[in-house]
């Protein structure tokens, strides 16, 4: 069973450990890190996006058992698609779909990139 694609893992900003590395920059980690307190905080009492997963429930892995306590792992009680949503919804977009986009440009400081 692929039961890694349905949990959210980010690292411990807090740890001294959460470098960069392997394509990903420190600024990456806490971004990520951001996001999901975001996400915690959006939740209602009912309805929670995120749900801190406790490391016990979590099957054992290699790198769970050589880095304890350096990643935090979350599961969406609504499926993932829910988080999905919500960014979307953040960002203010509406997807088009049976449309083939070949590439995506960003403006920054009133300039295309």
């Amino acid at each position: 069973a692929d039961v890694g694609a349905q949990v959210l893992s980010t690292l411990n900003v807090d740890d001294h450990r959460a470098m960069g590395g392997h394509g990903v920059e420190v600024k990456d980690i806490k971004l990520a890190s951001e996001i999901v307190q975001r996400l915690l905080a959006s939740s209602s009492s009912n309805e929670k996006l995120l749900v801190r997963a406790k490391d016990e429930a979590l099957g054992e892995t290699e790198e769970r058992m050589i880095w304890e306590g350096l990643w935090q792992h979350y599961f969406a009680p609504y499926g993932m698609a829910s988080v999905l949503r919500k960014l979307l919804e953040w960002a203010n977009v509406e997807p088009s779909f049976g449309v083939r986009i070949d590439s995506i440009r960003t403006k920054t400081a009133g300039r295309e990139g």
